[in-house]
């Protein structure tokens, strides 16, 4: 009888485990694609409707990126920057920038790559892109143009000024 209990008992806690496990998973993952904007991005309310969560990737999006630096300071930018009563912010890395582009839209300015639908506000055609936090080895950092829809290297020094769209969320990347 007693046997019978524990391997209930036991029984109960991993079931348990694996419903937790699913619903965790069933939030966002890297290969699912969700093709409805107004179901892939949520606006969240507990950040004053100011950040966007991407249910596809799990990440965190400033809803209007509104900051513009050079390659170095915009790592500060991200770091001190309070979205929706809320710090914790980062520098996106050039994959995380691209999983926002959707190859379906096409090329043609002022259109923006991004999701039809999509709830982003303020992302500008003509800055040029926005910056990575990922180096190139040749010198320059990455960025994204969402005109374009492409990753591409830019320099890193100052006169260089891009926007930069900040994220929480993910694992980011440490280059400094």
């Amino acid at each position: 009888m007693k046997k019978r209990i524990i391997l209930a008992i036991a029984l109960s806690i991993v079931m348990g485990h694996q419903a937790k496990a699913a619903s965790s998973t069933a939030l966002h993952s890297w290969d699912t694609k969700i093709a409805d904007a107004s179901k892939r991005f949520v606006i969240l309310a507990d950040f004053n409707n100011e950040a966007v969560l991407d249910s596809e990737t799990g990440l965190v999006w400033e809803q209007s990126p509104s900051s513009d630096a050079d390659w170095a300071p915009a790592f500060g930018v991200c770091i001190n920057k309070v979205v929706g009563n809320r710090m914790g912010w980062r520098l996106p890395t050039i994959q995380e920038l691209m999983s926002l582009i959707d190859p379906s839209v096409p090329v043609a300015f002022p259109n923006l790559r991004l999701p039809p639908g999509h709830p982003f506000t303020n992302i500008s055609p003509t800055t040029g892109g926005y910056w990575s936090a990922n180096a190139a080895v040749t010198g320059g950092a990455w960025l994204v143009g969402f005109v374009s829809g492409t990753a591409a290297i830019n320099c890193n020094t100052t006169g260089c000024a891009k926007t930069i769209w900040c994220v929480r969320g993910g694992q980011g990347l440490d280059t400094q």
